[in-house]
């Protein structure tokens, strides 16, 4: 769902508070959650993705010691049936090193306990190569606000991650187990950039709604990820009732940045929960400072003004993560998304 919305913002506004780093790599700490539980490779992508989630204000991942098995006994598996598999996200019951069929039966193999009723769990797949580090996938990642939603959602439960070997060498396999309900950041929602942030690419190699498989340069996506301590049904769109009141989004110089808003939904793109996404008309002006003004409502918070501001720097990113994903919403409906984009399997690193 998406309109368009240039409307003024009046009355009391909150600020959008800055984190107390400089830079996301200042918020970089030399451990994750759980790492004990990690492998080298796993260990450099939640690392990576801490420095966001701790530069943004939320909570810390967690590497899960179950999700782990789980995981690395799909990519086992992938290893094995790689050139047979129809669908890399299930499992064909019968064949070698089989684990479970649906993500849900691995974990629970694993003896996860997972409450399918108020949990989503995401699937990616994603590149691994001798020119990209892990590091560098999550950086990627942050710019797809699609992502943003489960990278940045507030209730982050644990996640496993694991490389594949032989034929699948050089695809990464993630799972992300998160909360919804959260039950946290339900006064505020969590803003990407952040207030401060001046570190902002003017484009982004980016996939919205309708792009069908080629991304595009665009200006850069601005999201607000919601936290609640409810949802209005299991398994429904926009089950937080985020509705956007109104958004401005205004350069230095004055100028209004005309934009599309972009909804918590489920579409053939892939399911968003929680997130609202500014889709920028046009590409943002270099070395610009852009400063936003919402007024947004949710299911537990009605009529709340926010603010911040962000600096944009010189460069485009023109390059671009091609990821698979699997998003089920609440109640465990497993929506494969992706697919017709085949992965293939990359330079070994």
């Amino acid at each position: 769902m998406t309109h368009r919305t240039l409307l003024p913002v009046l009355g009391l506004t909150l600020a959008a508070c800055r984190p107390d780093f400089a830079d996301v790599d200042e918020a970089c700490k030399d451990k994750v959650k759980g790492e004990k539980h990690a492998s080298t490779e796993s260990g450099d992508f939640f690392r990576r993705l801490a420095c966001y989630r701790r530069y943004a204000g939320v909570e810390q991942p967690r590497v899960d010691k179950k999700v782990t098995i789980a995981t690395e006994a799909h990519v086992d598996w992938l290893d094995a049936n790689l050139e047979t598999a129809t669908n890399w996200f299930e499992e064909d019951q019968g064949t070698p090193l089989y684990y479970g069929a649906s993500v849900f039966d691995r974990l629970d193999r694993a003896e996860f306990n997972i409450d399918i009723a108020s949990s989503l769990v995401w699937q990616v797949f994603m590149p691994v190569t001798e020119n990209r580090t892990r590091s560098e996938n999550v950086d990627l990642l942050i710019h797809d606000p699609h992502y943003r939603d489960p990278l940045l959602a507030p209730g982050w439960y644990g996640g496993g991650y694991d490389e594949g070997k032989d034929l699948f060498l050089g695809v990464a396999y993630s799972v992300w187990v998160l909360d919804l309900p959260s039950g946290t950041h339900t006064g505020k929602p969590v803003f990407w950039p952040v207030d401060g942030d001046t570190d902002v690419p003017p484009e982004v190699n980016v996939w919205r709604p309708g792009d069908g498989y080629d991304a595009k340069l665009r200006g850069y996506p601005i999201s607000m990820t919601f936290g609640s301590s409810e949802i209005l049904g299991i398994g429904r769109d926009n089950a937080l009732a985020v509705s956007v009141i109104s958004s401005v989004i205004t350069a230095d110089d004055g100028t209004v940045v005309e934009h599309d808003v972009e909804l918590p939904s489920s579409s053939d793109w892939g399911d968003n929960n929680s997130t609202v996404i500014l889709w920028p008309a046009d590409a943002l002006q270099p070395s610009t400072t852009y400063t936003v003004d919402t007024e947004v409502s949710w299911v537990t918070t009605p009529h709340k003004k926010f603010s911040w501001s962000f600096t944009t720097t010189s460069e485009p990113v023109t390059d671009v993560l091609w990821a698979a994903r699997s998003a089920p919403p609440p109640g465990g409906r497993v929506h494969v998304r992706a697919l017709d984009r085949s992965i293939t399997p990359t330079t070994p690193r």
